[in-house]
Parts: structure tokens; sequence; C-alpha cells
């Protein structure tokens, strides 16, 4: 009978279940829109971060000063920034996203890089706080 059963069960052939891929990693693109059209400003909450300063945009970026210190966002970078080093953000993030910290100014500036993994290449969104002069 269980010979029966194994012999039955080679006799036909089923499809294999289709895996399961999981999320669609977030592109830059996609969270980002056109890359020569990108409201900088739009992507950073200033009342929230800075209150009371006011947003400066500029072709590549956006910037705003409250008291001794500059938020800046932008530009982007498409491609492997040395500077970028692990760090180990505690907050959620979606699939394909990673934040990491430039050494790059770090004893005068807080930056954090949004990086997504976009296929092969990789596209970054810088994030600084600095001090003003």
């Amino acid at each position: 009978m269980l010979c029966a059963l194994l012999a039955g069960g080679c006799a036909t052939t089923q499809a294999a279940p289709e895996r399961d891929s999981g999320p669609t990693p977030l592109t830059a693109a996609d969270a980002l829109g056109d890359f020569g059209d990108i409201d900088y400003c739009s992507l950073l909450n200033v009342p929230k971060v800075a209150p009371g300063a006011v947003a400066v945009p500029t072709y590549e970026s956006c910037h705003a000063t409250a008291g001794p210190r500059t938020i800046l966002i932008g530009p982007l970078a498409f491609d492997s920034d040395p500077n970028l080093k692990p760090y180990d953000y505690p907050g959620p993030v979606p699939d394909g996203v990673a934040i990491q910290q430039s050494m790059f100014n770090d004893r005068s500036a807080c930056t954090r890089a949004i990086t997504f993994a976009d296929g092969a290449e990789r596209t970054a969104i810088y994030l600084a706080t600095y001090p003003s002069t």
C-alpha cells in the first residue's frame, strides 16, 4: 500500500507552489519621483524639526536655519560614497532602504543618508544638521 502511494505521487506532476517573494523594495524613483524635479523642501517638515525656521529651496537641496543650527536635505548621490558607514537606526524602514551615517565632516555635522538599493546602483539622499555660521 505504501509503495502504491509513493508510486502514485510520482505519476502526477504538480506545479511548485509560488514562492512568497516578500515586499517589493522601495526604490528612490518610487519614493522621490522624477529626479530632475524633486522638491527637497517638501521632504523636510520644517515646523516640526526647526520651529520658526524658513525653508529655503535650491535646485539640489533645501535648508532651514533655526538659531544655532542649520538643517539641510539633499543632494542626491548616485554612486557609493566611501564616507557612508553602517548606522544602527532604531526605527522601521521600508524594504530596500537603509539609513547610513556619513563620516565626512562628522565632528561638526550630524549627517545621515537615506540609501535606496535600486538594483546594482545605490541612490542616497543626505540629511544633515550642523552649527550655523
